[in-house]
Order: C-alpha cells, then sequence, then structure tokens
C-alpha cells in the first residue's frame, strides 16, 4: 500500500511531540545526589542543629535559603556553612 505524505508527516509529528513531553519531564524531576553530597548536607545540617538549636527542617532551610540567596548549589552552601563553623571553633 502507498504511504500518504500527509500520514508519514502527522506520524513523524506525533512522534516529536511525545519525545519532546518526555524529555521536558525528565528535565522537571530533581537531580539526584551522591551519597557524598548528601553527606556534606547532612553534616552541614547536623552542626547548625547543634551550635544555633535549630530543628532539622529549620537547618535545611536555612541552607536552602542561603543557597538561593548566593546562587549556588545546595551542596556548596553546605561545604561552606561546614568550612566557616568548624574554622571558628
Amino acid at each position: 500500500m502507498p504511504l500518504k505524505a500527509g500520514d508519514l508527516v502527522n506520524t513523524v509529528s506525533m512522534i516529536l511531540s511525545q519525545i519532546e513531553r518526555r524529555w521536558k519531564k525528565d528535565k522537571k524531576k530533581p537531580k539526584q545526589r551522591s551519597w557524598k553530597e548528601q553527606n556534606y548536607i547532612s553534616n552541614a545540617k547536623m552542626l547548625l542543629m547543634e551550635r544555633n538549636h535549630l530543628s532539622e527542617e529549620d537547618a535545611y532551610r536555612y541552607i536552602q535559603k542561603c543557597s538561593m540567596d548566593s546562587g549556588t548549589n545546595m551542596v556548596e552552601t553546605a561545604q561552606m556553612v561546614l568550612m566557616l563553623l568548624y574554622d571558628s571553633v
């Protein structure tokens, strides 16, 4: 059976739109942190909880807010918090 050009174009267009939707959906998912990165954040939280008497949630929010304010990612911010607090000891 001969293939109609319009059908082919519509099929390719449909496939491309499905791929694009999948790509956008995958892009929105947060990146999984490695064990090392997660460890930095956990250590920074624990230190903030100990020294500033914060809850775990408040310590996480503090790191998150500092990260957003400075324009760095949370891992870098956690590393900075650890360096600052350990150097002051």
